[in-house]
């Protein structure tokens, strides 16, 4: 038989990636929902996270620090778009690796991450639970109430912390196990646009407020002199302030670890309807 007889083969079926086609039947999640399920990853226990991982950068440029960060993770969520895009299957990391690599080296990639993500869980947990400690202490401020600041009090020891960060993951984990995957996202969408316009007043309130402002207010509620009185302490215990680039190359993994959750989209990109759309509002847009 001729060449010219023989039938064509296409590109898909010259090189098949995978082993069936996805349907495409059920894609519940769009663009916003996935931008609002990260962005309040982003304002949940990681930001405690790195305000506890503060000082281990005194001095430092931390609008700088950022500044320096966004380019490289800019570039690197670049490139999780384009293989989200190119391979739309459920599994992140996974189907990337063992697609572009082999199979081998994308399970120890998978199987190191859910050791990772599975002991992350349990710290940002934690830390979502010093969020409630904290709104209670401040309502107790505004409100001058003692059982709101009693109540704060008791909430944040080790232990109740602990069982309230147990409770968190407990709730998360009944919303998934008996809610569709649509209203899930439904339901991270509606409470990601509260979050989203509590952000935006909080840093435009926080714009207004001086340097000067904050100690005045510091000492009224805490005591006169309490605002300078916490900076020697600190600084009697051996803190000390860096300047310069050595300050900077303390503070830009922390402001590179800020930058890293960009990449979960990319995880339920097989969910996504329109992903080539979708994704990147996903990934870039909160990355922005």
């Amino acid at each position: 038989m001729s060449s010219e007889n023989q039938p064509k083969v296409s590109d898909e079926q010259k090189v098949q990636v995978f082993v069936r086609k996805s349907s495409g039947l059920v894609r519940p999640v769009g663009g916003w929902d996935t931008f609002f399920a990260t962005f309040m990853l982003v304002t949940g226990g990681v930001p405690i996270f790195l305000i506890s991982l503060l000082y281990l950068a005194p001095g430092a440029n931390w609008n700088l620090a950022y500044l320096l960060m966004f380019i490289p993770s800019l570039s690197l969520a670049s490139v999780y778009t384009l293989f989200g895009i190119s391979m739309p299957r459920s599994g992140g990391d996974y189907v990337f690796v063992s697609r572009g690599l082999h199979p081998f080296v994308g399970f120890v990639n998978s199987f190191v991450l859910f050791f990772a993500f599975v002991f992350s869980i349990g710290v940002y947990a934690y830390f979502g639970a010093q969020y409630i400690v904290y709104a209670l202490s401040t309502w107790a401020f505004i409100l001058n109430s003692n059982s709101l600041m009693d109540l704060a009090s008791a909430l944040s020891t080790s232990t109740s912390l602990l069982i309230s960060g147990a409770l968190i993951i407990i709730i998360f984990l009944l919303l998934l196990t008996f809610t569709s995957t649509r209203t899930a996202f439904r339901i991270i969408f509606w409470t990601g646009v509260i979050i989203l316009a509590s952000t935006i007043i909080y840093f435009a309130i926080n714009a207004t407020i001086t340097q000067q402002a904050f100690s005045t207010a510091f000492d009224k509620y805490a005591g006169s002199g309490a605002y300078q009185g916490v900076i020697n302490s600190a600084i009697s215990n051996g803190l000390t302030f860096s300047s310069g680039w050595s300050a900077m190359m303390l503070a830009l993994p922390i402001a590179w670890y800020a930058f890293t959750w960009y990449t979960l989209p990319a995880n339920w990109s097989g969910e996504m309807r329109q992903v080539k759309k979708s994704l990147p509002i996903g990934i870039i847009g909160v990355l922005l």
